[in-house]
């Protein structure tokens, strides 16, 4: 792969535009931190990303081409292939035009609805479903990334709990993964969904501050109603958001599917 510029980077890990040498096609290559590749604990997040990624293959979700590790003398880098989306991120899209419409926001939660179905359904809840974690396309088509805070549900099996305790993003974690995030289920990630959903029609986060205060919200506060903020909104997108961010998971939307 021949590095062509940088894309972005966050906590675990520097995403790159890099084009690959016989194919002639253009990826995007995530790499962990140089400060990151000497942590052991770094390290196994970062291959569980790639096997959590490795398992997914869906139109609606990043794809995932290649990983590895290439040694130097000096250096050991840990690196993840992907596709290379051309589009832009739900947050910029939002910043730049404001709040969508409701046809546009509902054709966004429809395909990231079935993207979840899927995902979920191989037994990954995503844990940072966010509007900085979900591109659109030039075409319009919906690509959810970064499974880095992801779980991976190995059915019957007896995991650390204490791995799966891995923060989010405030702004759009559920009221459980607060309160106990060891014990969170895919219904996490619709809550998220939901307060994705609501950024994307009013144009800020559902509650915002600071991080404490935030998160108390999360557990304590009535979602506002999506109709007493837009006039021009039809109820029954409030009833479906309603039924995303429900506190607590009883009452919330069982499934994507659903």
């Amino acid at each position: 792969y021949i590095i062509l510029d940088r894309l972005g980077a966050g906590g675990m890990g520097q995403v790159y535009r890099a084009r690959h040498r016989t194919m002639d096609r253009e990826v995007a290559v995530k790499v962990l931190p140089r400060r990151l590749s000497a942590d052991p604990n770094a390290v196994d997040r970062f291959y569980a990303e790639v096997r959590a990624q490795g398992k997914l293959m869906h139109p609606n979700i990043v794809t995932a081409f290649d990983a590895g590790c290439h040694r130097t003398r000096t250096n050991t880098v840990h690196y993840l292939v992907m596709e290379l989306i051309q589009g832009e991120s739900l947050s910029h899209r939002v910043n730049i035009q404001g709040p969508q419409s409701g046809a546009d926001a509902l054709k966004i939660l429809e395909q990231a609805a079935v993207a979840l179905e899927y995902a979920h359904g191989m037994g990954i809840v995503h844990r940072d479903i966010k509007p900085g974690n979900m591109m659109l396309t030039h075409q319009g088509m919906l690509k959810i990334l970064d499974f880095g805070l992801a779980v991976l549900r190995d059915l019957g099996g007896g995991g650390d709990p204490t791995k799966t305790q891995l923060v989010g993003t405030v702004e759009y974690m559920s009221p459980e993964q607060i309160n106990t995030p060891d014990l969170v289920d895919h219904r996490t990630d619709l809550y998220s969904l939901g307060a994705t959903f609501f950024y994307l029609l009013i144009g800020r986060p559902m509650f915002s501050g600071e991080l404490m205060q935030t998160a108390l919200a999360h557990l304590r506060r009535t979602p506002p109603a999506l109709y007493e903020l837009r006039s021009d909104l039809d109820l029954r997108l409030d009833t479906v958001f309603q039924w995303l961010v429900a506190k607590d998971v009883v009452d919330r939307c069982p499934s994507a599917r659903h």
